[in-house]
C-alpha cells in the first residue's frame, strides 16, 4: 500500500520536476559510452536501461498529463474574451459611449450612480462581461464599475470601430463625454 502512496506521489508532482525527471533519463540513455566509464556507471545503465526507459517514458506522459488542465482553462480563458470582444460590435448606443468614454478617458474604472442612466448602462456592460461592479458595501451615489483587464486592451485598441470612424469631430458625443465627466466628476477617488 505504502508503494502504491509513493508512486501516486511521484505521478503529481509539478510538471517542472517531471521533465527534469525525464531530461535526466534522456541524458542517462543517451549519454557516450566515455562518459558512463568515467561516471563508472557502465553497468548500471547496461543492466537497466529498459527501466530508465520506461521511467523516463512515465514522466513525460505524466508531465504532458499535468499541463493538460492549465492549457484547457488558458484556452477557454482566450475564446471567453474573444467572444466578449466578439459582442462590441453589437453594443446599444449607450453601452458604445460609455466604453468608448473610459477608452478615451483613459481609465478603466469609472464611478456611477446605481440610479443613473449610466449606471444602468454599465450593469448591462457587467452582464455582457465587458464591465465589472466593485464588490463590497459603497455608497449608491458613487459605485465602481471597472472594464476587466483581460478586455482593456481589445477596447482601447478598437475604440476608432466602438465609435465610428469620425468620432473626434463628433460634437454630440464629445458633449456626451463633457456630461459623464460632470457625473463622475468630483467622486474619482483612487479608482483607476
Amino acid at each position: 500500500m505504502s508503494k502504491l502512496l509513493d508512486i501516486l506521489k511521484a505521478i503529481q508532482l509539478p510538471p517542472r520536476f517531471l521533465f527534469a525527471a525525464t531530461a535526466l533519463g534522456l541524458f542517462f540513455l543517451l549519454m557516450p559510452v566515455p562518459w558512463a566509464q568515467w561516471l563508472h556507471m557502465q553497468g548500471v545503465l547496461e543492466d537497466g536501461r529498459g527501466w530508465i526507459a520506461l521511467g523516463t517514458v512515465c514522466a513525460f506522459a505524466f508531465g504532458i498529463a499535468q499541463l493538460v488542465p492549465p492549457m484547457s482553462r488558458v484556452l477557454r480563458r482566450k475564446a471567453s474574451i474573444k467572444a466578449r470582444l466578439k459582442s462590441l460590435d453589437s453594443l446599444s448606443g449607450g453601452e458604445r459611449i460609455l466604453l468608448g468614454y473610459c477608452a478615451y478617458r483613459r481609465k478603466r474604472t469609472v464611478l456611477l450612480s446605481l440610479g443613473s442612466t449610466a449606471g444602468k448602462v454599465a450593469e448591462g456592460l457587467c452582464q455582457k462581461g465587458l464591465m465589472e461592479q466593485a464588490p463590497g458595501r459603497r455608497s449608491v451615489l458613487a459605485w465602481p464599475f471597472s472594464v476587466p483587464a483581460s478586455v482593456w486592451p481589445g477596447i482601447t485598441e478598437r475604440i476608432d470601430s466602438i465609435l465610428g470612424e469620425d468620432w473626434r469631430n463628433d460634437a454630440e458625443l464629445l458633449n456626451k463625454f463633457a456630461r459623464l465627466d460632470s457625473q463622475t466628476s468630483g467622486r474619482q477617488g483612487t479608482f483607476s
